[in-house]
């Protein structure tokens, strides 16, 4: 029960980022969740999120920064998307 609220929690904050605070409470969580289902793809959406954000939809955890230039290669392609497969 406990992680349900906390996925619900994290969904209603992610669902304010992109919608902002003025459409957040004019779109319903059902309505917004029936726009992600009926779209084309979900990956358009979730790479549009991304390059907004720059954390997944639904993310719980913020990426680690770079410590240094010994490790900006990895968390480049760790955690950049690849818009090459799309």
């Amino acid at each position: 029960q406990n992680q349900f609220y906390k996925w619900l929690a994290l969904w209603k904050s992610h669902k304010q980022d992109w919608l902002g605070l003025l459409d957040n409470y004019a779109v319903s969580d059902l309505s917004f969740l029936k726009g992600i289902l009926l779209a084309d793809s979900f990956s358009d959406f979730s790479m549009r999120f991304v390059r907004c954000f720059t954390y997944s939809f639904l993310q719980s955890h913020k990426n680690p920064v770079p410590a240094g230039l010994k490790n900006a290669r990895y968390h480049q392609l760790v955690f950049a998307p690849d818009i090459s497969i799309f």
